[in-house]
This record gives C-alpha cells, structure tokens and sequence, in this order.
C-alpha cells in the first residue's frame, strides 16, 4: 500500500501525480491512498470503483490527523530505504529547485514495500513513464469527471454547428503574477492579439470558429465583433472537461491545459511569446513531470 501525504501543486499538479502512480499501480498491482486529494474525490467517481485508489480517509479531521502522525516519519532524515522491515518512506522536494532527481516508481526496494508492506510519499517528483504510457488509456477511463461536470460542459457546446472549429483558450494568473517572474501572465491585450492572430490563420483555411475562454478570474477581451467568444463561468472542473473536448488548445506552460490536452488528445499550444502563436506548433501532450510538459 501506498499512502500519499502531500502532493504538490494545484488542480492540474495533483491530477498528473496521481495518475502517475495510478499507472505504477495499475502495472505492479498496489493499492494507494492519497489523503490530499479528498477535496476532489466526489469530482472523480470512476476512480475508486477497481478498487485500486482510495482518494479519501473518512472525514477532513481524520485526514489531517493522519497526515500530521505520518508526516513526522517521512523527513530527509529518515527517508531512506527501510525495506528489510516492509517499510519505505520517501521526503521528495516540493519546491522546484535546481538539480531535481526524480525518483524511479520502477525501484525494486519501493515496489516490495508498496506490495508487501508501506510506502510513504511527501511531495512530488517520482515518475514511470513506461507505465504512463501503457497504461494511457485506462488513466483516461479512470479520471473522467463525474456526469454533472459532463452534462454542465456539454450544454455550454450545444448549439455550435459540428463543422466549427473550437479552440479553448486558457487564461492562467493568479499566481502567475508572481511565479517564474510574471513570465506567463499575459495581459487582455495579449490574450485579443493571440485570438486575433489564430482566427486569421482559420479564415486562411477556409474553416470557421469559435473561441472558448477559460480563466482563473474573470476577463473580457477586447476583440472584433466578427469573432465569436464563449466565455466559461464554471468551476475548474468543467472548465478542464469542456477543455478536453475541443479542437485545439492554446494556453501557457501549465499543467492545467496540459492534463485536458492529455485527456481529450487534443492538439495544444504552450506560449512563452503571445505574439507568435502558430497553429503548425500545436502537440498533444501525452504526459506531464514538474516544469516539463511531455509532447507526442
């Protein structure tokens, strides 16, 4: 059994952590608990029923409770192999640093301990990729978002004709402002640029289309009326669903945008510069490791 204390990150973080353990577990056959992701467990309901993950340990105070008792065994000190006794606690850095060593999921020390006994993850920076990747699909089955969030996304799409193209935009600031020095919080002005710029390259094509806003906090962009907007007013959840179910994605590096690229296998754009936005750099992310989308 695998007991999950701390991830690291938002939304977005917490969704590709686990399923990258989900995908070590699925390959290994492990049992995970991971008490941090309570708050989401009623949003992901597909995701107990094999019996593999438990996202929640009875109430919040039972959950911080044991959080709080496990957490004082998994420090740098004490986070060496202990496998002799069935027992393997691992402190990963949760902060991105410089000189980040990811841990192999594939460790055969983790692995007895994660079947036979206990493991203990605080923080983030593990991997399997060859598990991720073969275990894609049943990751897709697994995290798809409750029936609510579908039905809420789909009716936001009903009534755009089938031969209109969408491309979901997403506007990430919020800590933004302040992470990677305001490098990836682009202002309206920026933000109308990119839609003007992609609804030329479409009309180059002969093809229509219908921008889908998703942001962090509430935006009007300033853009000609011969350009057609949808503005989402939803919670993160349905904004990651309708995300997943459009043509193409444009979005800064964000694991967010990259997990509804993942789920939905739709092409993605990550912009570091927003006046060069092309749709020939569009990829599907297929994987996400912290600071490092993963692109087919």
């Amino acid at each position: 059994m695998v007991i999950v204390l701390r991830n690291y990150g938002r939304l977005g973080n917490q969704l590709f952590q686990l399923a990258m353990l989900y995908a070590n577990a699925l390959e290994y056959d492990y049992r995970i608990i991971n008490i941090p992701f309570w708050q989401h467990a009623a949003k992901f309901p597909y995701l107990e029923r094999d019996g593999l993950i438990k996202v929640t340990m009875g109430n919040i105070f039972v959950n911080k409770a044991v959080k709080r008792v496990l957490a004082q065994f998994v420090s740098k000190k004490t986070g060496r192999i202990l496998s002799k006794k069935g027992l393997f606690l691992r402190y990963q850095q949760t902060e991105m640093e410089s000189g980040i060593e990811f841990f192999d999921l594939r460790n055969e020390d983790y692995l007895v301990s994660a079947k036979r006994g206990i493991a203990a993850f605080f923080g983030w920076f593990f991997e399997d990729l060859q598990s991720w990747y073969g275990h894609s699909d049943e990751i897709r089955r697994a995290f798809r978002p409750d029936e609510v969030t579908q039905k809420q996304a789909k009716a936001i799409f009903d009534g755009i004709g089938p031969s209109t193209k969408i491309v979901g935009i997403h506007i990430r600031r919020g800590d933004y402002r302040t992470a990677y020095n305001g490098k990836y919080c682009f202002d309206n002005e920026e933000w109308s640029g990119i839609i003007c710029s992609l609804n030329h390259q479409f009309k180059k094509c002969n093809e229509s289309v219908v921008f889908l806003i998703c942001s962090d906090e509430e935006v009007a962009l300033d853009v000609p009326d011969e350009i057609d907007i949808i503005y989402s007013r939803e919670n993160a959840y349905v904004d990651l669903d309708l995300l997943s179910k459009c043509d193409l994605l444009v979005g800064v590096m964000s694991t967010f945008v990259c997990w509804a690229s993942f789920m939905g296998q739709v092409p993605l754009i990550v912009t570091e510069e927003p006046e060069a936005v092309s749709m020939s750099d569009a990829r599907v992310c297929t994987g996400y490791l912290p600071n490092k989308p993963l692109f087919a």
